[in-house]
């Protein structure tokens, strides 16, 4: 009897092995040859790096706002959102790093949303060497707002200046004025 029961158990274990189960991972190909790495950069929407500012839910899929620095494929601002699914332990969604420059990938869906997922270059810029050197040179976005505070602060300076330099004329002015009129 006991061996019946050892035989049934050994049994169920083996069974429960061999059975085929869902998978509940997410599995990316990390080949990061110049021949691969074209490819890839070839067949995607939207090559960038960029700045994660924020990330907010909608519906489904979270959504990254992204400020954008250079772009080497797509169309790209100063700012794009890029979608992921939420994280749930077995999709591929994106894993992205805030408020430190990336280098982000994106295929546009049919919708015209581009989404991303951790199968993508999506990666600190520091360490694209490889990625960077099969994409060259690309293209440097406008961003004002980085420079604003500078820019504002210059110009309050000039204004300043400016006015300072009014007001002498115009002290200096009405002093000579008055020492005319006085005959000294």
């Amino acid at each position: 009897m006991h061996a019946l029961r050892l035989t049934a158990v050994c049994a169920f274990i083996a069974l429960w092995l061999v059975t085929p189960w869902p998978a509940a991972a997410c599995s990316c190909m990390l080949d990061r040859s110049p021949a691969r790495l074209k490819t890839l950069f070839d067949n995607t929407d939207l090559v960038v790096e960029g700045i994660v500012k924020s990330e907010t839910r909608r519906g489904p899929a979270l959504v990254f706002a992204v400020d954008v620095i250079q772009v080497w494929r797509g169309d790209a601002t100063s700012t794009v959102e890029l979608m992921s699914d939420v994280p749930n332990g077995g999709n591929c969604a994106a894993y992205l790093q805030f408020e430190r420059p990336m280098l982000l990938t994106a295929h546009a869906s049919a919708t015209g949303n581009l989404w991303t997922t951790m199968c993508d270059r999506n990666m600190p810029i520091e360490l694209a060497g490889p990625e960077l050197a099969v994409l060259g040179p690309g293209q440097r976005v406008s961003q004002w707002w980085v420079s604003a505070p500078a820019l504002i602060g210059e110009a309050v300076l000039a204004g300043l200046v400016a006015l300072g330099g009014l007001s002498f004329w115009l002290n200096r002015r009405d002093t000579r004025k008055a020492t005319h009129n006085t005959g000294a």
